[in-house]
């Protein structure tokens, strides 16, 4: 097994460990997930764009006692405070909807907290993670790694699949904090391992990094033309999201006639998405990659936003959004999201960690929110889904003129890359 995955001597163990932990991480987020978008249709969609302004804020507000705990704690230590943290919360969550399960409020929260909770959980194991593994390390590991966090997306799915329309919510919830606590456990034995960049026993014990303002990476992101189109590619994609999203709760209210049949209909469509995002990331996507080259890569998305956006301003049917759905988030994963990464190995160590840093974290969600307001607005002024999806259509052909020159920056810049002595 070693010489079939390029495994070193001491890797295992600290790969096992870290596969393990993502595996449980997502398994745990894909539980939630349906039980959220289900919460989110109940909820309606006047109510959803006060949601993604409470959800940005909380990413906001986050970010700076985070930032405070990497300059207190030891790598061990924050791991485990945060992950237990988040399972605290999950348990105090299970108990509220048991005992109050008619009170909205509890579920806007919930909602607002998965939301926070999928990309603190996620960034914080990716960010110990780097820490832990050199760079030639990570390029021969990493990719197993995540693909132990696609199997359990996919396993957290199929629990959810087989539970949503006989446990109650407050049970899936309490399922879901089992296996963060499993994250914990396996996550913070990722430290008991002779491994990690020579790292002592002692030094794990000392604080982890300064990680810096969530606005840091602002003045680097305006003063270059390439991160800005970058950035825009990602506001673009989340824009383009929040009027799926609310078209999905639309047509889905109408649809399904229980919220369980609803939940259900969710958990199968992540797994879906899931199983085919692991096959591709594991047989396909690098081959892919090679063969279109970024330019290519990056504009699957927005052709694929013409194309359905286009169909669904016409025949606005539950398969066909289902189907778009589906198809859209196969895409990101197994295709956008690897190329934007590949974007950011051209530029500086600053820009990576901070100009980066703003766009997954506060960018991402400003995205969400504004999709979200401008969806009010549509309903607003009287525009109907149809005119909406027409919109979209407009956005995404925005989008592909911003990929195609994204991708020929990038190739202009890795040749001046390659140049230099």
């Amino acid at each position: 097994m070693n010489k079939l995955f390029q495994f070193r001597q001491k890797e295992l163990p600290v790969f096992l460990y870290s596969s393990f932990s993502f595996f449980f991480i997502l398994c745990s987020y894909y539980i939630l997930r349906p039980i959220r978008d289900e919460l989110g249709i109940q909820t309606g969609t006047n109510t959803l764009p006060w949601l993604f302004s409470a959800t940005l804020i909380a990413i906001i507000l986050l970010n700076f006692p985070f930032s405070w705990l990497t300059q207190k704690l030891g790598r061990r230590s924050l791991l485990r405070f945060l992950f237990r943290f988040f399972t605290i919360n999950l348990i105090l969550f299970a108990v509220c909807f048991r005992s109050f399960p008619d009170f909205v409020w509890t579920g806007r929260i919930f909602f607002v907290w998965v939301s926070v909770f999928n990309l603190f959980v996620v960034s914080i194991f990716w960010v110990l993670l780097v820490d832990l593994f050199k760079e030639e390390e990570g390029k021969r590991l990493f990719g197993m790694i995540s693909a132990g966090g696609s199997l359990g997306a996919i396993a957290g799915s199929l629990i959810a699949v087989f539970t949503a329309e006989h446990l109650p919510h407050y049970a899936m919830i309490l399922i879901s904090a089992f296996f963060l606590e499993a994250a914990t456990q396996t996550g913070f034995r990722m430290y008991d391992t002779d491994f990690g960049q020579g790292v002592s026993s002692g030094e794990l014990d000392q604080t982890v990094l300064d990680n810096g303002s969530l606005f840091s990476g602002l003045k680097g992101l305006f003063q270059s033309p390439y991160l800005l189109n970058s950035a825009a590619y990602i506001f673009i994609y989340t824009i383009t999201s929040s009027f799926l999203y609310f078209q999905q709760i639309s047509i889905f209210e109408t649809a399904f006639s229980s919220s369980g049949e609803r939940t259900a209909v969710l958990a199968k469509m992540d797994l879906t998405v899931n199983a085919a995002t692991l096959f591709l990331q594991v047989f396909l996507t690098a081959r892919i990659i090679h063969w279109i080259g970024v330019t290519g890569s990056l504009i699957v998305l927005p052709f694929l936003g013409l194309l359905g956006f286009g169909f669904l301003s016409f025949y606005p049917s539950v398969i066909f959004l289902i189907c778009f759905q589906i198809l859209r988030r196969i895409c990101q994963f197994a295709f956008a999201k690897p190329t934007r990464e590949i974007l950011f190995t051209l530029v500086s160590k600053e820009d990576k960690f901070k100009a980066k840093n703003f766009m997954d974290t506060a960018l991402y969600r400003l995205g969400d929110q504004c999709g979200a307001w401008m969806q009010t607005l549509f309903g607003w002024i009287g525009m109907n889904s149809m005119q909406i999806s027409m919109l979209g259509v407009f956005v995404s052909a925005l989008w592909l003129w911003n990929s195609v020159w994204l991708g020929k920056k990038e190739k202009v810049l890795s040749s001046e890359y390659k140049e230099e002595p």
